[in-house]
Formats: C-alpha cells, sequence, structure tokens
C-alpha cells in the first residue's frame, strides 16, 4: 500500500466489528491485532487511540507528516524533517549531515523510493514541491535489506498523489535581501526588493476510482546584494528558480495501481560566482543554468492473498551550463591567481561556461516481490525479495579555465575597483597549463544487487529482521578504464523487544554490513 492514512476493518460473523485508524509510514511493515469478542445484542462502536506504529517494527525510524513542519519556524524542505530526527547531526562539510556516525556522503536520499542523491558529494537534490510533500520518514538502523548503497541512514520523502475529492493549495512567501542584518564583512551592503515565491498543488481525479491526476509548483525569483572579496566591489546576484511535479495514477481493479511521475527544477542565475569569498572583480562572475529532471514509472499488484509486486524504472538527469569563463582565447580566458592574497581570483571566471556541459545522471530497475506467511507457533513472516540495477553515470571535461591556463602571479595592485597583476621573473610567479588531451567518454558505476529480507514477527512482543543483500559493482572511469569490480554479501539482523505488549517502550538491536 502506499504511505497514509488507512481505515482497517476486522468483521467476523457472529463477533463484533472492529475499526482501526492507522498511518502507514514509508518503508514500514505495519503488523496490525485485533481482539473481537462476541456480538453484543446491541452493535457498539469501539474507539482506539493509535500508538507509534515505529515501535512495531526491528527498523529505527522516525516519521514526519508534512503537515506539523508546514506550521513551524522551518523551511519546510527535506532539511527541516531530518534535522528533527535522532542520531542526526550537522557536522559534514558546509552542514551536510552525519546519521548514526556516518561520513556525510554515506546516506542515501529517495524521493517516492527513487534515489536523488547527488553524484559527487552524496547530498540530497530537491526535487520536489515543498507543499507536495506528504511525509519523510528518516531511518538510522535496522534497515531491511532492500536498501543499499549506503552506510549511514536512509531518508525517504513521499508526494502527494491525487484521490477521489478535488483540492489544492496556494502560496505566496515574501523575501527581501534588505530583512537581514548586515554582515560584519567591510563593505556589505543589502538590496531592498521585495520578491514573492509561488507555490501551488491540485489533484482530483479523472475517473473515479481508477484514475487520478496530482500537480504542483514552484516559482521563486531571489536577489541580493553581494560584496566582492579585497576590492569590496558590489554585485546584484539573482536567480530563478521553477520547479514542477505532474503524477498520474490508474488503478484498473482493486490491487493494481500504475503509476508515472515527472519532476524538473531549473535554476537560471546572474552574477555567480565559484566563490565569493576568493573572487575579487566584476569579470570573475558568470550567468549558469542548472536543469534537473527525475522520470518515475512504477506498477504494484497483488497477485494472490500472500503475494505481492512492485516494478519501479527511475531516471534522474541533471545538466550544469554556462558554468566559468565566457571566452576561450588566452587573454579573456585565463585566470589570474593573486598568491599574496591567499590565492584570491580575477580577470576570468574559474571553469569553462562555453566548452561542454555537465551531465550528472542516474538509472534504476527494481523489482520486488512480498510474500506473507503466518502458522500457530512460528508468528507471521514479511518476506521480501528482489533485484536493484542502479548506474551512476558523470559526463565532465573539467576545464580549470576558459583557455586551460591559469598564471599563478606573485600578487596585485588594488585601485578602486580596478585591478593590475605583478608578474615577477624571481620564482614567485607561476603559468599552470591544464589541457585535456582526450574528451570525456563519461564514468560509469554500475551496482547490481539481490536481496532478501524477513520481517518475522515472533510473537506480539518480539519481532526480528533477517536480511541479506548481494552486490556487484563494475565501475569505468572517463577514459573507459575499468576503475571498480568487485562484489560483496551484506547480512542484516535486527530484534525489537517490547516489553508490556502495549507498543509504549522498546529496545531495539541491530547489526549490519
Amino acid at each position: 500500500l502506499p504511505s497514509g492514512s488507512y481505515s482497517v476493518l476486522f468483521e467476523l460473523s457472529g463477533f463484533e466489528r472492529q475499526t482501526r485508524q492507522v498511518t502507514l509510514a514509508p518503508t514500514q511493515v505495519l503488523p496490525l491485532d485485533a481482539k473481537l469478542g462476541l456480538a453484543p445484542v446491541n452493535e457498539s462502536v469501539e474507539i482506539v487511540g493509535s500508538t507509534n506504529l515505529l515501535l512495531q517494527t526491528a527498523q529505527v525510524a522516525s516519521n514526519f507528516q508534512q503537515d506539523p513542519i508546514n506550521v513551524l519556524p522551518t523551511t519546510r524542505d527535506i532539511n527541516a524533517s531530518v534535522l528533527m530526527a535522532p542520531s542526526v547531526h550537522a557536522t559534514g562539510p558546509s552542514g551536510a549531515y552525519s546519521i548514526a556516525g556516518s561520513m556525510s556522503f554515506e546516506n542515501l536520499f529517495l524521493i517516492n523510493g527513487v534515489t536523488v542523491s547527488e553524484n559527487l558529494r552524496g547530498q540530497p537534490y530537491d526535487l520536489y514541491i515543498e507543499d507536495a510533500i506528504q511525509e519523510t520518514t528518516v531511518a538510522t538502523a535496522g534497515v531491511s535489506a532492500e536498501y543499499g548503497r549506503f552506510g549511514g541512514g536512509v531518508v525517504n520523502v513521499v508526494t502527494k498523489s491525487g484521490g477521489n475529492q478535488l483540492s489544492g493549495s496556494f502560496r505566496d512567501t515574501l523575501d527581501n535581501d534588505n530583512w537581514r542584518a548586515l554582515t560584519l564583512f567591510t563593505g556589505d551592503s543589502k538590496l531592498d526588493k521585495t520578491l514573492p515565491a509561488y507555490e501551488y498543488t491540485i489533484g482530483g481525479p479523472v475517473m473515479k476510482d481508477h484514475l487520478w491526476f496530482f500537480a504542483a509548483g514552484r516559482n521563486q525569483s531571489n536577489e541580493e546584494r553581494r560584496t566582492l572579496a579585497v576590492t569590496n566591489a558590489g554585485s546584484d546576484f539573482s536567480s530563478q528558480l521553477r520547479r514542477y511535479e505532474a503524477k498520474g495514477t490508474y488503478s484498473p481493479k482493486g490491487g493494481q495501481r500504475i503509476e508515472g511521475a515527472y519532476t524538473r527544477s531549473t535554476d537560471a542565475q546572474t552574477n555567480a560566482t565559484f566563490n565569493p569569498a576568493t573572487s575579487m572583480d566584476a569579470r570573475s562572475l558568470y550567468n549558469p543554468t542548472r536543469a534537473l529532471d527525475l522520470t518515475t514509472v512504477s506498477y504494484s499488484g497483488v497477485l494472490s492473498q500472500k503475494l505481492f509486486l512492485e516494478a519501479r524504472f527511475s531516471m534522474r538527469n541533471e545538466t550544469l551550463q554556462d558554468i566559468g569563463a565566457t571566452a576561450t582565447d588566452l587573454v579573456n580566458g585565463t585566470l589570474l591567481i593573486d598568491q599574496s592574497r591567499s590565492a584570491r581570483r580575477y580577470w576570468a571566471p574559474t571553469f569553462c561556461g562555453v566548452c561542454d556541459p555537465e551531465e550528472r545522471d542516474n538509472q534504476d530497475v527494481f523489482l520486488k516481490g512480498s510474500y506473507f506467511l503466518s502458522r500457530n507457533g512460528v508468528g507471521s513472516h514479511n518476506l521480501v525479495f528482489g533485484y536493484d540495477g542502479f548506474n551512476d553515470h558523470r559526463w565532465a571535461n573539467n576545464h580549470q579555465s576558459g583557455s586551460d591556463y591559469r598564471i599563478l602571479g606573485t600578487s596585485a595592485i588594488v585601485t578602486g575597483e580596478s585591478l593590475t597583476p605583478v608578474f615577477l621573473g624571481n620564482g614567485t610567479t607561476t603559468i599552470q597549463w591544464n589541457p585535456i588531451f582526450v574528451s570525456s567518454t563519461g564514468a560509469d558505476f554500475r551496482v547490481h544487487s539481490g536481496f532478501i529480507n524477513d520481517s518475522w514477527r515472533v510473537s506480539p512482543r518480539v519481532t526480528a529482521n533477517l536480511g541479506l543483500r548481494f552486490d556487484k559493482n563494475n565501475g569505468k572511469n572517463s577514459a573507459e578504464q575499468a576503475v571498480a569490480n568487485d562484489s560483496a554479501w551484506s547480512p542484516r539482523l535486527g530484534v525489537i523487544w517490547d516489553p508490556t505488549g502495549r507498543t509504549e517502550w522498546s529496545g531495539t538491536r541491530s547489526v549490519a554490513r
């Protein structure tokens, strides 16, 4: 079942009916018990308070519904939920997350079960609209073997889908660079301009009980006054961020579900720079564009009362354009570096913007079967097994400047906002050449994985998680040379104990490789 709120009815002839209102979180197996007494003469309605479903599973996780996140003073994005979860610390570079003691690049970030981790540093892409988020789950231990390619935690963001009731929302958020405090840096100034950020969601039925649609969007403009290093020259930075999501769900009959989703994000910037703290003049600025899109097609079906099937194909593409120098000739495309001022940069931007764009992509094929078995005396087993084929692809010719030359100068003379380089022949000036003789063919890192995992409910107080995953890696660098060819078995074992049997407390122990 998709994550969400459900009403579960227990009914048997001669016994009283019972109804449970439950919330199913992403990645969770939810046990649900009911005791049916003899039917009374008069029918009665029993109201049962809900408990924390995450205490009933061997997986240690926190689930955050988006409704309370929206009213808290947070950014409302994935960061708002992740920072609230136990075992999460923003101690990595630039505030990246360490989960359960991991390095910040070792976590797995998912949107609707699809990997959206960025190729170089493993950080999450914002391929969602904040108002379209339904909930976020942060798993830190005891994770099922169906999830791989991580050494810390698993973060899964679930976005909304359409239903039988037409509904939607609209939000306008205002921002102004002048509302921030001045920094302590000399020459810092602010831009007094109020800019809106529009968000909308809409979803509903095309054919009730069979076909639904959902769409969401975000249109945001940012402008801020920036101050360049050393010269204190001012520049007005702007960003035009556009995000769109479209999702269609089709259920031909009960127990069968087909879903297609497409998300696109574009960010067009003006007067950007590789690092404002090291750029000294306006010639170091450029106008880059980043385009991201995510396409997913999935199927889930009930094959029998005990056997279920899931299949999913996803493709994520990122294109980085115009990041760097706007010329390739020796005069306008050569980067100058002032070694006397901690390698401050000027004259031309870092990298090459008019050379080839950079591509950072991935593809994933995921097949999963679920089998449920319950026997007196041996408890219940929720067995999952399947295949996960993942390919991480990057294509880039990493030019270090427009001309492939850098001059590490002795110093630079600053006259107002103008810079005059100082080149001396005493060994303090170096001409550096970083040519690319052979163009990239693209780097690929493929992982073929098989998994099996048993969530075994031994008794109402004891649940175990038994899993095994096999990963086969095959990696080639940008020159089509094999750089990775290895395989490994990854066992998972977890046990949870409920001392009272009332889901009030739980103790968990897990180990995984």
